[in-house]
C-alpha cells in the first residue's frame, strides 16, 4: 500500500512540471567528484523528479536530483527506487513515458565532463564525458545522421544514437559495430563472421543482403 501511495504521489508530482523548449541545449554533465547533473534551458535541474529522454528514442525515464546531483542505486527521500543509471524503477522495471505525454521531458545531446575544465574554459572546449563516446547519458552528435567518420566509421540512427555493440542492416547490407560504436572492416567479427573492407557481411566473398 505504501509503495502504491508513493507511485501515485510521484505521478501527481511529475504531472505538475511546466513546459520547455525542445530546441534548447540540454545535456548531462559530470563533475570532478563523479557526480552527475543535467542542464536544461540554460540552468541545472535540482531538487526533485524530472523526465529525461536521454537517448532521444521518444521514451523518457524519470530521475531524481538532490540539489544538483543525480541519485543512483538507492531509495529516494520519498521512498522510490532508482537503479544504477538513476532511472526510477518499480519491481525492477524502469518506468517510462512517451515524451509527448509529459511537459517535463528533457532531451539530451552531449555529456560534458566539467571535472576536466575550469570556469574560464569556453563551452566548445569542455571535454566530453567518456572521451566523447556514446553511452547511457549521451546520444552523440544529435545534429548528424547516418555514416560519420570519427576514429573509424560509425552510424547514427534517426533518433540521434550511435549503433553500439551489435549487427545492423543498413540499406540492405549488414554491418557489425564494436563496443565503442566503430564499424568492423576487413576482418572476422568476434562472433565469427567475415566482413569486407566496406564493413559488409560476406559469405565466400559475396555481400549478403536482405532483399
Amino acid at each position: 500500500m505504501r509503495k502504491l501511495r508513493n507511485i501515485l504521489l510521484l505521478a501527481a508530482t511529475i504531472s505538475l512540471f511546466t513546459g520547455f523548449s525542445a530546441y534548447a541545449e540540454n545535456y548531462w554533465w559530470v563533475n570532478a567528484l563523479g557526480e552527475w547533473g543535467y542542464s536544461a534551458n540554460d540552468g541545472n535541474l535540482r531538487d526533485g523528479w524530472y523526465w529525461i529522454d536521454g537517448n532521444r528514442d521518444g521514451s523518457a525515464e524519470c530521475y531524481y536530483f538532490q540539489l544538483y546531483s543525480l541519485l543512483t542505486d538507492t531509495v529516494t527521500p520519498d521512498g522510490c527506487q532508482v537503479n544504477g543509471q538513476g532511472a526510477w524503477t518499480v519491481d525492477g522495471m524502469v518506468q517510462t513515458r512517451r515524451t509527448g505525454e509529459t511537459a517535463g521531458a528533457y532531451r539530451s545531446s552531449y555529456a560534458y565532463d566539467f571535472g576536466k575544465a575550469n570556469p574560464d574554459t569556453p563551452r566548445g572546449r569542455i571535454p566530453l564525458a567518456e572521451n566523447g563516446q556514446a553511452f547511457d547519458k549521451s546520444v552523440g552528435r544529435a545534429e548528424q545522421r547516418g555514416w560519420v567518420e570519427d576514429q573509424g566509421w560509425r552510424y547514427i540512427r534517426d533518433n540521434g544514437t550511435y549503433i553500439i555493440g551489435e549487427w545492423s542492416w543498413i540499406n540492405h547490407k549488414c554491418y557489425c559495430f564494436d563496443g565503442n560504436g566503430v564499424m568492423y572492416a576487413d576482418t572476422v567479427t568476434p562472433d565469427g563472421y567475415q566482413v569486407n573492407d566496406q564493413g559488409q557481411w560476406v559469405v565466400d566473398g559475396v555481400v549478403q543482403t536482405d532483399l
